[in-house]
């Protein structure tokens, strides 16, 4: 069923004023901002959620309602009574309207506004699905073989689909935990839900089809308020962590690595290094295929000395770090991303400047293939280049032993870290195709 709500010029008024006061009852403003015009009853659709409304009922009369299924027709609710089938009822109570099974239940809150009428229309063919999905192709790509992690930002506003980007209007959840994701069979795939406000959600999507031969068609589906998320990192990456155990299990050491909850880029926890000695936080693990590594990094500003601090530096296979990404800043001067070979220190090529006391996203790519190996750099979504695959001491790694993060020497040396993970990679990554027209469906995918 879906419930549509008469309103007259007041009552709307009324229930305009209620939901600013309270948001939380309307996550999906199904309350318009502005009547129009406004000499006419509105007349709107509230697809579904929980949508509070108040009645006058006595104590018997609200009895017999309370979990009572509701059939189509009209319900008129004004403040001289509720009328069921023609029967007016009188007293005060607040009802619910449950639109996904539709039926009265009580509640204790009378400080909602009046609605004067209510109109329950039966399924029909228009009306029948109460889910939404969008078809999505992923280009093959060399190498990539299967289970490929792919970037899809989710938009909770309108916009036209393109790339990584696609657009749900409001009719996903405002913690995106109704958001699922199959293949073409309707299979679910792992997914991981990163960092997301009221209006956007990043998305990290395991594709199960091999890619190396064959392009992809994968189904993301919304409008199902009642689920909450399923998000795994850990099924769906090679290696994950974002501190949300509160402790180092997945780890092979940590020395001064502490877990905190004052500063998080998400979630409720992070890991910090309070500097004074550069100890690592590292998990042995032998990566000799094209990876790539994220991580959320945060330190602060060089006050009194030098900062240098080491967000990316994975042990290579030849037995000395890969210093891929530094924070180095001079006292008073500009922080620079920097990645160290030759035995020295050396600013990316490009977009390489970055802020202390911010998160920042900081992303390396590692192709192995001897002495024409590379890395490649990204730093909050810009791309800061290309250099050898090799390490501190100039030798070329073409594997990897163990991920590493690495704190600074002195006690201003600072770092945070948070949602760390190793996925896979090549360098010419699949890409993204069309997205298809919304659909309405009726069955959700399990």
């Amino acid at each position: 069923m879906v419930v549509v709500v008469t309103l007259d010029d007041l009552v709307f008024n009324k229930l305009l004023s209620w939901r600013e006061s309270q948001p939380e009852m309307f996550p999906r403003k199904s309350i318009p901002d502005k009547p129009s015009p406004t000499t006419e009853s509105y007349h709107y659709i509230l697809s579904p959620k929980v949508i509070r409304l108040v009645a006058r009922l006595t104590l018997s009369e609200r009895s017999s309602l309370l979990n009572k299924q509701l059939a189509g027709g009209t319900y008129i609710l004004s403040e001289t009574g509720f009328q069921v089938g023609g029967l007016e009822m009188v007293g005060t109570h607040v009802v619910w309207i449950d639109s996904i099974n539709p039926r009265f239940t009580q509640t204790e809150n009378e400080d909602s506004p009046w609605l004067t009428e209510i109109t329950l229309i039966e399924v029909n063919s228009e009306y029948a699905a109460r889910y939404f999905r969008k078809s999505h192709m992923i280009n093959q790509a060399p190498g990539a073989g299967d289970h490929y992690q792919v970037k899809i930002i989710v938009h909770r506003t309108t916009g036209i689909d393109g790339g990584e980007d696609v657009y749900v209007n409001t009719k996903c959840r405002p913690d995106f935990g109704d958001i699922r994701f199959t293949d073409s069979n309707l299979n679910l795939l792992d997914y991981w839900r990163g960092v997301y406000d009221g209006d956007k959600a990043v998305f990290w999507v395991e594709i199960a089809g091999d890619l190396s031969g064959s392009d992809q068609m994968i189904y993301i589906y919304y409008g199902n308020p009642p689920l909450t998320t399923t998000s795994n990192g850990d099924a769906t990456f090679l290696f994950f962590d974002d501190f949300e155990s509160g402790n180092f299990n997945k780890w092979s050491g940590y020395g001064l690595w502490q877990i905190v909850t004052d500063m998080v880029k998400e979630g409720k926890y992070a890991a910090y290094h309070p500097g004074t000695s550069p100890t690592g936080l590292y998990k042995t693990m032998t990566i000799n295929y094209d990876c790539m590594i994220h991580v959320w990094a945060r330190t602060t500003p060089a006050l009194t000395q030098q900062r240098v601090v080491n967000p990316i530096i994975p042990m290579g296979n030849t037995g000395y770090f890969v210093y891929s990404m530094i924070f180095d800043q001079l006292v008073g001067g500009t922080g620079y991303v920097k990645y160290r070979q030759d035995a020295q220190r050396t600013d990316w090529p490009q977009n390489n400047i970055y802020s202390p006391n911010t998160w920042v996203e900081l992303e390396c790519g590692y192709h192995f293939e001897g002495v024409s190996g590379f890395q490649r750099g990204w730093k909050n979504g810009e791309y800061m280049g290309q250099i050898p695959c090799r390490d501190y001491r100039s030798n070329w790694v073409t594997s990897l032993s163990s991920l590493r993060i690495h704190g600074g020497n002195n006690t201003e040396d600072k770092l945070w870290i948070d949602a760390v993970f190793l996925r896979k990679w090549v360098y010419v990554e699949p890409s993204h195709a069309a997205w298809g027209n919304e659909e309405i469906v009726s069955t959700w995918p399990s």
